[in-house]
């Protein structure tokens, strides 16, 4: 059976061979970061009807499974108690996925104009509270970059370069 959920961000994970764990789909179900809800409940429950039917199941994976999707406090309760069950270190590596999978969304409409870019990329990361490991730098800082030097195309450039790389290395990272 072919999915409806062409670019949903489950699939984007699986297509890169990053497990999908019950952290994640809690996190993108109440909105990784400060944002929104980024998985529907629809999503959520093909994605669970398909693995039950793929493996062993529990009463939690059933519970979602054959939730309708209007039930979004059974879904979210479910998914609560699957992910209590994760340990600590993989809930930490979910939240780098929609580091991940956003910031490759970002970069689709990221503009070349340079002050409209930092600012943006400024704005994506503040969403997640500047993680220590993000590739941003922000003028002023933890750094003595004037303005004069981070508001040109070739700082803009070169800030782009280590984005790029900061994916590359956490997609390997995630796998």
């Amino acid at each position: 059976m072919e999915s409806q959920f062409k670019s949903s961000f489950i699939e984007r994970l699986q297509a890169k061979n990053i497990p999908v764990t019950w952290t994640f789909l809690l996190m993108g179900l109440m909105g990784p970061g400060i944002l929104p809800s980024q998985l529907s409940c629809d999503e959520i429950v093909h994605y669970v009807l398909n693995k039950s039917i793929e493996g062993p199941s529990n009463r939690f994976i059933e519970n979602i499974a054959y939730s309708r999707i209007d039930e979004r406090q059974l879904i979210e309760y479910n998914l609560r108690l699957l992910s209590e069950q994760e340990n600590q270190e993989t809930k930490l590596s979910d939240l780098k996925k929609w580091e991940l999978l956003l910031l490759e969304d970002h970069f689709e409409n990221l503009s070349e104009d340079p002050i409209k870019g930092l600012t943006d990329l400024t704005s994506f990361w503040s969403q997640f509270d500047f993680p220590t490991d993000s590739p941003h730098e922000i003028q002023g800082r933890g750094n003595n970059i004037s303005p004069k030097n981070y508001y040109t195309r070739e700082y803009y450039q070169e800030l782009i370069k280590k984005h790029k790389q900061w994916m590359e290395q956490t997609e390997k990272q995630l796998i």
